[in-house]
């Protein structure tokens, strides 16, 4: 005899505790994914900054090749036909090496743009600056400019040769010893050793422009036309707004993490606003990176012994040990 089957009449679903259990699962899931995710997006936004800095640090090493000396922090520069002089940073020297030919030729011609909006290059931005908005002449690395300039009784501002590889030589004119270009083979540490590039978070949220065209370089220089006074160096002035500055000893616990998005004229650093503000800085979490003379780039920890960087930024490292001035 067969027995007939009659369908259930129960209602197929899950229940209660299986849909929190899934719902469980998921969360863990999530918790664990997102955190991955955003670290490898971090990851290649670090790597993206660390070939921008490298293309720096390979058309530095053309422009030296070229010129058989490494770009002035500044330089006075005519423009076309003798009309007027203007000053234009190390980032202006370096479009040519750059692939910003046209561009450079332009501001050789007709001078530095008027507007901020203007002038965008990809490679001076870290694509993990927050306040970035990839446009405009923005810029988040700084040259290595050594030793910060001083005041020499008498004479004005002095700027000590041979504490960086960037220095203002050309407009300064005021040296121990006269003017003196640095050169690769003046490198007594070596090009491995010796820092050209750091990354910089204060540039952006101070409005410093690569153009020159800005509140902190025009605020900092006794005309709008950015020529130095004789006093700028006591006030602070804009060689510092792009670059990266070493002290005999370290001015603050936590150097490289420290006041992220600090501006230059903020009151608290009214004293000296360069002292906590032209060091390497970054948003790639406790680390930042670092470009060096023979055009490799290199992630620097927080945690770097304040020394060391001293003695790496300084072309002979003995010199971060000894008075400067003499």
């Amino acid at each position: 005899m067969t027995t007939k089957r009659w369908p259930s009449t129960a209602r197929m679903g899950f229940t209660l505790v299986e849909l929190l259990v899934v719902i469980a699962i998921i969360g863990i899931l999530t918790a664990i994914t997102v955190p991955a995710v955003q670290m490898a997006r971090e990851y290649a936004r670090r790597t993206t900054c660390a070939n921008n800095m490298r293309q720096l640090a390979v058309a530095t090493v053309d422009y030296e090749s070229t010129n058989r000396k490494y770009p002035s922090a500044f330089a006075t520069w005519p423009r076309t036909g003798g009309v007027s002089t203007q000053l234009h940073p190390w980032s202006v020297a370096l479009l040519p090496h750059l692939d910003q030919k046209p561009m450079y030729d332009e501001i050789q011609s007709v001078g530095l743009y008027n507007s901020m909006q203007n002038g965008y290059v990809k490679v001076f931005n870290c694509a993990s600056n927050p306040t970035a908005r990839a446009q405009g002449a923005e810029i988040a690395y700084a040259a290595n400019m050594g030793f910060p300039d001083q005041v020499a009784a008498g004479s004005g501002p002095l700027d000590v040769f041979g504490t960086g590889m960037f220095y203002d030589r050309s407009i300064r004119g005021v040296q121990r010893g006269g003017v003196v270009e640095m050169t690769a083979v003046k490198v007594k540490d070596g090009l491995p050793h010796t820092i050209l590039f750091g990354e910089n978070t204060n540039l952006v949220a101070s409005g410093v422009m690569w153009n020159f065209q800005n509140d902190v370089t025009t605020n900092f220089s006794s005309t709008v036309n950015c020529t130095y006074a004789s006093n700028d160096a006591a006030s602070g002035h804009p060689e510092f707004a792009f670059g990266i500055v070493w002290f005999p000893t370290q001015p603050a616990n936590d150097y490289f993490g420290d006041n992220r998005l600090a501006r230059f004229q903020d009151p608290a650093f009214s004293a000296n606003p360069w002292l906590m503000l032209a060091r390497p800085a970054s948003w790639h979490g406790e680390s930042f990176n670092m470009a060096f003379a023979d055009g490799r780039v290199e992630t620097v920890s927080n945690d770097l012994d304040y020394g060391i960087y001293c003695r790496m930024m300084t072309p002979d490292g003995a010199r971060s040990r000894t008075n400067l001035m003499n």
